[in-house]
C-alpha cells in the first residue's frame, strides 16, 4: 500500500500541468527553490556574455560605471548615514537624467543626495550586496576580488553576479510603495522561464500575466491590484513591480500609445527579447 502511494505521488509530482505552463510539480519546485549558483539548478545565467552583448542593457551599464567610479576615487568617504556624497552624486544626475528630463529634475531638487538619484542608489546597493564593494573605516570601497570583473573581456562574468544579487538577493518590494508580495520574487525563476517560452512574441499584458506567473501569484495580484487607491488591473500591477524591472535588464519590451488625458505612455503588449534567450539557460536534466 505504501509503495503504491508513493508512486501515485511520484507520478503527480512529474506530470506536465497545464496549470503550470506545462510543467510538472517537480520541475517548479526545482526551479523556484534551487539557488541560481547551485550547477544543478535549471536557470543558469551565462557568464560567458561579451561586452558588446550588455551594452544595451541598462543597470548592468550603469552598476559597472559606478564600480569604475569607486575603483579610479580609490575610497568614497560614506556619509553619517551610510550613503554616497554628495559631491560624487552629483556627476550622476547628466548620467541619468538627459534632456527635459534634466530640466524637470534639476528644478525640483536644488540639493540631490543618493537616495534622489534612486537608480544609483539601487547600483549601489545591489554592488553591496553582491560582495563586489564595501565599506572600510567608513569609507565604500571596490573590492579586491572585483578588480577582475572590471575588464571588459570578464563582462559577463560581472553581468551574472550582478544579475542574481539583484533578482536573488535585492528586495524588489523596496521599489515600491504599495503593499509588499514577496510571492513575486520567491516565483522569479518561472516567470523568466514562462518568458523565454513566449520570447520574441508580442502579448497583451492581461495574457502576458496569466501566461507568466504562477496561478496562485496572480491571483494574489488581483487582489491586490483591485484593493488600491487606484484599483488598477492585475496586468498594471504587474508591470509597475516586475516589468519595468525587467525592462532595466532589457529582458522585456513595451508598447502602447500616448493617453492624452494622463499625458503618459500606456503599454498593453509587451514580449521577452532575444537577449532573454541568451543571457539565460533552461535545462530540467542538470
Amino acid at each position: 500500500m505504501q509503495n503504491h502511494l508513493q508512486r501515485k505521488v511520484d507520478e503527480h509530482n512529474h506530470r506536465p500541468d497545464p496549470e503550470m505552463g506545462g510543467l510538472s510539480p517537480d520541475q517548479v519546485f526545482r526551479l523556484t527553490r534551487t539557488p541560481w549558483t547551485d550547477p544543478h539548478s535549471p536557470l543558469q545565467v551565462r557568464d560567458d556574455l561579451g561586452a558588446a552583448d550588455l551594452a544595451a542593457c541598462p543597470f548592468f551599464q550603469y552598476a559597472r560605471r559606478f564600480l569604475l567610479s569607486v575603483h579610479e576615487a580609490g575610497r568614497v568617504k560614506a556619509t553619517a548615514t551610510g550613503n554616497l556624497p554628495r559631491a560624487f552624486v552629483e556627476p550622476w544626475i547628466e548620467i541619468l537624467h538627459q534632456g527635459r528630463d534634466l530640466e524637470k529634475f534639476r528644478s525640483l531638487f536644488k540639493v540631490v543626495n543618493e537616495r534622489d538619484l534612486f537608480q544609483l542608489h539601487c547600483c549601489r546597493l545591489v554592488c553591496e550586496l553582491a560582495g563586489l564593494v564595501g565599506k572600510n573605516r567608513g569609507h565604500f570601497v571596490v573590492r579586491k576580488r572585483t578588480l577582475p570583473l572590471l575588464k571588459e573581456e570578464n563582462a559577463g562574468l560581472l553581468f551574472a553576479c550582478l544579475f542574481e544579487a539583484y533578482y536573488c538577493r535585492f528586495n524588489l518590494d523596496y521599489t515600491t510603495r504599495g503593499q509588499e508580495m514577496p510571492e513575486l520574487q520567491q516565483t522569479i525563476a518561472y516567470t523568466l522561464h514562462q518568458l523565454h517560452a513566449v520570447a520574441g512574441e508580442w502579448l497583451p499584458l492581461e495574457v502576458l500575466a496569466r501566461t507568466i506567473l504562477l496561478p496562485p501569484v496572480y491571483e494574489r495580484l488581483a487582489e491586490i491590484a483591485s484593493g488600491g487607491v487606484y484599483c488598477a488591473p492585475p496586468e498594471r500591477e504587474l508591470e509597475f513591480r516586475l516589468l519595468s524591472h525587467f525592462q532595466k535588464w532589457r529582458l522585456v519590451e513595451l508598447r502602447g500609445s500616448f493617453d492624452a488625458r494622463l499625458r503618459m505612455v500606456v503599454h498593453d503588449h509587451a514580449r521577452a527579447t532575444d537577449f532573454l534567450r541568451r543571457a539565460l539557460d533552461f535545462d530540467f536534466r542538470r
